[in-house]
């Protein structure tokens, strides 16, 4: 079971209970099934990202998605993966697909990195988009 908190920051209108359900089959697909998840989605303004890419990340500019493990994992009550910090705004200037980045994302909370280590990340997309359950 995963529950969801999403915060919508940008006036812009998203469908949530669709980005809730492609979360929750997305994560039974990438994180141990049985577990009971917490996950935080917040969706920003470019200039809001651009702000946390630059403090987190070192980067300038904007980006779609950033995401923010927890490593701070309590062992009473669900296990809190993160959260992931979406810029609509960017999606939609680089026709980038919602469900793309919150894959992306997800799979930056499991633990991958595409920048160190593309064959576990290309590996993990493709068992993910194929079904595959084997974590």
């Amino acid at each position: 079971m995963i529950n969801i908190d999403i915060d919508n920051q940008t006036g812009e209108a998203i469908d949530l209970e669709r980005i809730k359900e492609y979360c929750k089959k997305t994560v039974n697909k990438i994180f141990k099934r049985g577990n009971n998840y917490f996950l935080e989605i917040v969706f920003v303004k470019n200039q809001q990202i651009a702000k946390l890419n630059r403090a987190h990340l070192k980067h300038k500019g904007t980006t779609d998605i950033i995401s923010f493990p927890n490593a701070n994992r309590e062992k009473n009550g669900p296990i809190s993966l993160g959260s992931l910090v979406i810029a609509p705004e960017y999606l939609k200037a680089h026709n980038e697909e919602m469900e793309e980045v919150i894959l992306h994302g997800l799979i930056h909370l499991f633990g991958l990195d595409h920048e160190t280590d593309q064959q576990k990340w290309s590996d993990k997309i493709r068992e993910v988009k194929n079904g595959i359950y084997s974590i």
